[in-house]
């Protein structure tokens, strides 16, 4: 009798330290093409930009605040974009094709580039969108998320 109450008492030590060693991974929010391209709509203004720069297992990262000027304005096919800043030392205004295929992605595109926003939080007023890319250097992997509030 001892003997299988001990094993049990083993049984139940290794479970429970087995349980806690796994990690338990938050499930991304979904969101479906069609509530992405109605939510969205309309003027967002940027509040914040994360940039991140991840090269050779090192990253860099810094967050520079959005002027009263920035704005995302999305549309049901198009989308602008107004940046402005020391940042990058000029007022631009890019005009995009929007494409609201893909649930929880917003593929922006126009002549000279295309770029892929996943959706990672879209509230009523708020809204952040994270870009992926790479550049001259493929070694080098940008990550850019944009916090904006209406």
């Amino acid at each position: 009798m001892k003997k299988t109450t001990y094993v049990v008492y083993l049984g139940f030590i290794a479970l429970t330290t087995l349980t806690a060693c796994f990690e338990v991974e938050e499930p991304a929010p979904s969101f479906d093409a069609e509530s992405v391209k109605a939510s969205v709509q309309g003027r967002w203004a940027v509040e914040k930009v994360s940039n991140k720069l991840c090269r050779d297992n090192s990253c860099t990262s810094n967050t520079v605040a959005g002027t009263p000027q920035e704005y995302f304005e999305f549309r049901a096919d198009s989308a602008y974009v107004l940046r402005t800043g020391a940042s990058i030392n000029a007022t631009l205004c890019d005009a995009y094709k929007a494409e609201y295929d893909q649930g929880g992605v917003i593929l922006l595109s126009n002549a000279s580039r295309k770029e892929r926003f996943k959706i990672v939080e879209l509230k009523a007023n708020k809204a952040v969108m994270e870009s992926t890319f790479t550049g001259r250097d493929p070694a080098a992997v940008f990550t850019d998320t944009y916090y904006l509030y209406r």
